[in-house]
């Protein structure tokens, strides 16, 4: 199987209505990827665990300053494969799509336009970085 491109956009909303527009319109069916979800995430004991995606992105939603990756793989066609949501350190959002390389680019100017962002870039199973300074820099030096 060849590789996914990855596509990344960073959006300032950050609440649960956009996230959920986001993954009605690019990921109407689907199924999260993992069976729980602990805060903070990626620690041996966190100290509040969630059971569902909903669930944790309202956390985030409120929690501004806590990092998180949700993903989503989609049913249906195939492509897109997976959807992708970043809560950033910052308080921002950034929202990704992991597609076939011949569809990245026509799935990069989509959600650039649903988010309303002018600021994104695709690349190869590469998750984003951690805050939108980081996202803005490696964002600048993909288009360079």
């Amino acid at each position: 199987m060849p590789p996914y491109a990855d596509i990344y956009v960073l959006t300032k909303i950050r609440n649960e209505d956009s996230v959920s527009a986001f993954l009605d319109k690019f990921a109407p069916l689907r199924e999260e990827t993992a069976v729980d979800y602990g805060i903070p995430q990626h620690v041996d004991s966190p100290h509040t665990t969630f059971l569902t995606a909903v669930e944790v992105v309202a956390y985030c939603c409120v929690h501004t300053s806590e990092p998180y990756s949700v993903y989503w793989r989609c049913r249906g066609d195939g492509d897109p494969a997976y959807a992708m949501v970043f809560f950033t350190s910052d308080s921002f959002l950034i929202l990704g799509l992991s597609t076939e390389e011949g569809t990245a680019k026509r799935y990069f100017a989509e959600l650039l336009e649903h988010t309303g962002s002018d600021i994104g870039y695709v690349t190869i199973e590469t998750p984003p970085p951690e805050t939108a300074t980081e996202f803005r820099g490696f964002a600048e030096e993909q288009s360079a």
